[in-house]
């Protein structure tokens, strides 16, 4: 595992745990899944919801929807986020300040309209974010509102 995918495996975490915390007053109570093994057999969490943190979006105006992965070059792609066949449900995406809320299936059917993009470890799609208001429930971290 790259130092990086571990930076941001530990970032991502982090950002579970305050979604978690946050997700209550709108009655969505997560459960999620901590190792591997659980992930692997089960899915990301019991209650069907994947969580993803995206801190470039407020600049680049584009959600990075992962669709492979893998923790070092040497290893071989694996199909991650909405490809991954799990019981997932819902995916979650977002920052400290605004979260994303899709139906996994729709965000399946549109990826292929959007340009895709790769770096060493991960492969995705970038998802204007002026074009999903109407695939997307928003909420507001800063305003406590959900749309």
């Amino acid at each position: 595992m790259t130092s990086y995918y571990e930076k941001m495996l530990n970032t991502g975490l982090k950002y579970q745990d305050f979604l978690t915390k946050e997700l209550i007053r709108y009655g969505i109570i997560l459960m999620n899944y901590s190792t591997k093994e659980y992930q692997n057999n089960y899915g990301e969490g019991y209650t069907r919801y994947e969580i993803k943190f995206d801190n470039k979006f407020k600049n680049t105006g584009n959600l990075y929807i992962e669709l492979y992965e893998r923790s070092d070059i040497k290893y071989k792609w694996t199909e991650s986020g909405i490809l991954r066949n799990d019981n997932t449900l819902f995916y979650l995406i977002g920052d400290y300040n605004k979260t994303y809320l899709f139906q996994k299936k729709v965000l399946q059917q549109i990826i292929s309209k959007y340009r895709h993009v790769e770096t060493p470890t991960s492969k995705g799609v970038l998802l204007p974010i002026d074009k999903i208001k109407k695939i997307a429930n928003i909420i507001d971290h800063k305003n406590k509102t959900i749309t």
